[in-house]
């Protein structure tokens, strides 16, 4: 099994940043109507530009969220899967960005049901099983079986997962997420004759059609932003980022905490307005309260503190100034953090790790042993 993960770090905000970056897409994937549909969405046009910015990212924010990934203990048993369907989730995200640019529509549509679903059960799972004393039950689901927790029907797992919830104002609330996944499901089962695609598009005419494509960019979105509040709503620390390293160095705690670099794609997904408002809701609450009044807790450390404590492969950088000696670091460690999470999600056996690098993605090999 081999395996890769990637990292983007952000000093700032990039000006045109593309699907393509945000979900590694390398140009062998796309098909030439692929590519026709990238010029129509990057065109200069205000209203598309806007929602492209959006659609991208919004999508970068959902994977900056792989950094407040926790593996939870079971008293005895397996755990290792505990984060199998948020990657789930993520996989099948990148699968429905790459089908709609390539112009399978339909088939996005149906994929972004997907990926929507896996999510929600993820933190539907991880809320049940922090009252668990193993996870049996969440691994005889996994694997097909009948699990001793009755698993209720997906409209209950939304129910649930938002009466849990501490949500602002602005954020989705539970019809409107309902109503999205029912628009959602038309394209796994059948389409109203409004939602039909032939109906948008005008005709069954091959070849690029720009409303088409405009119905999916809002539709995506308005997914991705349903995504976004409710993995805020399970970790408002997102909104809330501290210099990491200045307090834990490079023995960063994981799952715990976002940096300026993860803070800058949810800023960039949500605007400055919503952001001003997402923090005000959750600057006297609990969560992140405890969560952040323990970082701070801790005594700032010096720079040459925070550099002895890096453990990794070197970076090139000698000559760099500190803080961008300590944004690489940063950047290398989470993309090292996120292949491990990624890889003890998806497999059985026991892993070695051989590190390698190539155009700064960090390629994870794993060997099955004989």
């Amino acid at each position: 099994m081999h395996f890769q993960a990637h990292a983007s770090g952000f000093l700032t905000s990039i000006p045109n940043l593309s699907l393509l970056k945000v979900w590694n897409i390398q140009p062998r994937e796309l098909s030439e109507h692929g590519q026709d549909v990238l010029k129509v969405l990057e065109q200069p046009d205000a209203t598309i530009k806007s929602d492209y910015h959006r659609l991208a990212w919004t999508g970068q924010a959902i994977l900056e969220f792989q950094d407040l990934l926790q593996i939870i203990l079971p008293e005895s048993g397996p755990f290792l899967h505990i984060n199998y369907l948020f990657f789930q989730s993520l996989d099948t995200l990148r699968q429905a960005v790459l089908t709609g640019v390539n112009g399978q529509t339909h088939a996005s549509l149906a994929i972004l049901r997907s990926a929507l679903e896996n999510f929600v059960y993820h933190y539907w799972w991880r809320n049940v099983l922090l009252k668990e004393r193993t996870f049996e039950a969440y691994y005889a689901w996994l694997r097909g079986g009948t699990p001793k927790i009755k698993v209720p029907p997906f409209a209950r797992v939304i129910a649930d997962t938002f009466a849990r919830l501490d949500l602002p104002r602005d954020a989705i609330d539970l019809d409107a997420f309902k109503a999205l996944y029912a628009q959602l499901c038309a394209y796994v089962h059948k389409p109203l004759l409004a939602e039909s695609l032939t109906t948008i598009r005008g005709g069954n005419i091959p070849g690029v059609s720009y409303d088409e494509t405009i119905y999916w960019l809002g539709l995506m979105n308005r997914t991705q932003r349903a995504l976004l509040d409710v993995g805020i709503g399970h970790a408002p620390q997102a909104l809330f980022p501290i210099e990491i390293h200045r307090k834990f160095g490079f023995s960063t705690p994981v799952g715990a905490l976002f940096d300026h670099s993860n803070f800058i794609p949810v800023r960039e997904a949500l605007g400055a307005d919503l952001i001003l408002n997402y923090q005000k809701h959750y600057e006297t609450r609990n969560p992140p309260g405890d969560t952040l009044r323990w970082a701070a807790s801790h005594r700032d450390l010096s720079d040459d503190e925070i550099l002895n404590s890096w453990t990794g492969r070197e970076p090139d950088d000698a000559d760099k100034p500190f803080s961008l000696r300590v944004f690489h670091r940063c950047t290398q460690q989470k993309a090292e953090t996120r292949a491990e999470l990624f890889v003890f999600s998806n497999a059985d056996i026991d892993h070695s790790f051989d590190w390698g690098t190539n155009e700064g993605i960090i390629t994870l090999k794993h060997n099955r042993p004989v």
